[in-house]
């Protein structure tokens, strides 16, 4: 009974130093993160402890090193697939490097993120991922500057002085704006949500960018809808398809909203290309599932996640690489590209000439 009860306990710091042939003050050091044992010791005791199962005391190691291992990501909405995508990736990378991120919903409300950020640092965390539900809250702007460990900005124009991985959505819509235009169509409609929010804002200009430059600006007849609700979204375009005058064309957020601007072409019997174009943001399961498959504007969620995890840890724990090239002030820009599939056709020649299922063109901004 002895010898199984002593098989069963768990490996001690003395048990590790033993297995690993060092000192116990050295297994110590190394388990403490601290500075003295070569690259090559840290990795040895690493593994050995992995071999036995040895795990540190957390609360204790925290203590010596000052350093909780935690990360928190703060998101506007953990029922976003976008957001999904991009949590999991800086989890792996976080992971990886030995920390543990902690995920938190801000309910896309103001008050509750500032709350949050404070809640955060002061539980103890060593860095941030954000993801703001807003640009323009000067309270929120003051209490990011009063975030006193390393912090991330998640593709949002707000504190320009922390680090930020964005997506280049000026460019991605200009490019679209012009495929939508070279076919003809000057009735549009984008819906997206928050439209004072940097991707809706840059995306809405970059429609009008494109219009001015051919010099047809006032013929461009742009409906924004604005909303997070498929319902919404459904009632205001059902709206606009029996207007005398409805769009030919539809940009907007692959989400449930494009279900519901989709859902409102089918009830009022409008044939995609031939009624309608479609281009879809973000490759989602709709836009690849859909007949037609939607055409679209997409760009790697998971490379951000893994961007903005790598930012973060160089910001930890400085003499990291970040990796992807961020400029001097560390921030990142990601490109677009445009899947041309089979859902937009030129304005009053029906569905054209679709390309072939299964080999959809990418354009890249």
């Amino acid at each position: 009974m002895q010898k199984k009860a002593a098989a069963q306990r768990k490996p001690t710091l003395k048990d590790l130093a033993e297995q690993a042939g060092v000192s116990v003050g050295t297994a110590s050091n190394v388990m403490a993160e601290r500075d003295g044992p070569s690259a090559e010791t840290v990795a040895h005791v690493f593994e050995v402890a992995r071999k036995i199962g040895y795990v540190a005391n957390a609360a204790a190691r925290s203590l010596r090193s000052r350093r909780s291992r935690l990360v928190a990501c703060l998101v506007p909405d953990i029922t976003n697939r976008f957001y999904g995508v991009i949590v999991r990736a800086a989890e792996h990378v976080l992971r990886e490097a030995g920390y543990t991120l902690l995920l938190v919903d801000t309910h896309n409300d103001t008050e509750r993120e500032c709350e949050l950020l404070l809640d955060v640092t002061r539980v103890g965390v060593d860095g941030v991922l954000f993801a703001p539900g807003s640009e323009s809250s000067g309270k929120l702007q003051q209490r990011i500057a009063q975030v006193d460990v390393p912090l991330v900005i998640l593709d949002r124009d707000i504190a320009p002085d922390r680090p930020s991985v964005k997506v280049d959505h000026f460019s991605g819509a200009l490019k679209t704006a012009n495929y939508l235009l070279d076919l003809g169509h000057r009735r549009i409609a984008l819906l997206f949500p928050s439209s004072h929010l940097r991707p809706a804002r840059e995306r809405w200009q970059a429609f009008e960018t494109a219009a001015a430059a051919r010099g047809i600006g006032d013929a461009l007849e742009l409906v924004r809808i604005d909303t997070s609700s498929m319902d919404v979204a459904f009632s205001q375009c059902l709206a606009l398809f029996q207007q005398a005058a409805p769009p030919t064309a539809i940009f907007g957020l692959g989400t449930t909203l494009l279900a519901g601007a989709l859902k409102a072409a089918r009830q009022t019997g409008r044939d995609i290309p031939g009624d309608l174009s479609v281009v879809c943001v973000g490759d989602t399961e709709l836009a690849q599932v859909h007949t037609p498959e939607l055409t679209t504007l997409t760009w790697n969620l998971q490379v951000l996640g893994r961007h903005a995890a790598r930012l973060l840890l160089a910001e930890m724990e400085p003499g990291i690489d970040p990796q992807g090239s961020p400029d001097a002030t560390g921030h990142l820009m990601l490109t677009c590209e445009l899947i041309l599939r089979e859902s937009c056709a030129a304005v009053h020649t029906g569905a054209g000439k679709k390309p072939a299922r299964g080999r959809a063109k990418r354009l890249a901004s």
